[in-house]
């Protein structure tokens, strides 16, 4: 047995989170289940989320990713493997900075008839698909067995950074829980000391939060190797109005 994290929408006060997590116990007893996060707000939300944290656990790991708007409907449900550790959640693009980023991986749509026969709910398909296939492949299952390999899984594009002669200009592309922008700018694409503008007002490119004086603006290369804005003890996405394009000069 493995490690089966979930990660969902579900938020805390229904149990909907509680039903997958019994399905899986039921399924797989001696899984250790890791309860990442109830609270996703949205598909784009979830895969910067899953990028954040999937590759620190060990092979074997299955990530449940049930971020699923439009359950019920003919998107196709997914397992994903990239070798070491799996993937199971919708088609619905929640996985696509992870395909981003991995070109090795194999995806499959789950088959309901492979899994063990449960009546399958049109509304919550995390509980009656979702959960036992990642259950069966925290038991050893082979991905083979579960679903149909295919090649086209959704995958949301992010906007493109500009780059012209001298300046770069990047569009916010996540929040996270304590306001600090994520831009589509690779620390890789902004040298050792680039001078960041947004709106006119000049931004000091520093390593971290408390390398300005509290309540003023920074910018630097955070842990998914993004160029990033926060406010040293505040809040960038209030300080800057999140939605603001970012000029960078190089």
């Amino acid at each position: 047995m493995s490690i089966i994290t979930i990660a969902t929408d579900y938020g805390y006060t229904d149990g909907y989170t509680a039903a997958i997590i019994g399905v899986l116990k039921s399924m797989a007893p001696d899984s250790e289940i890791i309860q990442v996060t109830d609270m996703l707000e949205d598909i784009t939300k979830a895969s910067f989320s899953l990028m954040r944290y999937y590759s620190q656990f060990p092979a074997g790991t299955v990530h449940l990713m049930v971020v699923d708007p439009t359950v019920g409907t003919s998107r196709r449900a997914l397992a994903g493997t990239d070798g070491s550790q799996f993937f199971v959640g919708p088609d619905n693009g929640v996985f696509s900075r992870l395909i981003q980023v991995n070109k090795s991986l194999r995806w499959f749509e789950i088959i309901p008839s492979k899994l063990p026969p449960r009546e399958i709910s049109n509304t919550f398909h995390g509980r009656d698909i979702f959960a036992p296939a990642a259950a069966l492949l925290s038991g050893g299952t082979a991905i083979e067995k579960i679903g149909t390999e295919i090649s086209n899984p959704v995958f949301l594009r992010l906007p493109e950074p500009e780059i012209s002669a001298g300046k770069i200009v990047g569009e916010i592309i996540d929040v996270d829980s304590f306001g600090n922008l994520i831009l589509n700018i690779l620390g890789s694409e902004v040298g050792n000391s680039p001078k960041v503008t947004v709106k006119d007002e000049a931004i000091p490119f520093v390593k971290t939060f408390a390398d300005v004086p509290e309540g003023k603006p920074l910018a630097y290369i955070g842990s998914l190797g993004l160029l990033e804005l926060a406010i040293n003890m505040g809040r960038a996405d209030e300080y800057f109005k999140a939605g603001s394009r970012i000029m960078i000069t190089l």
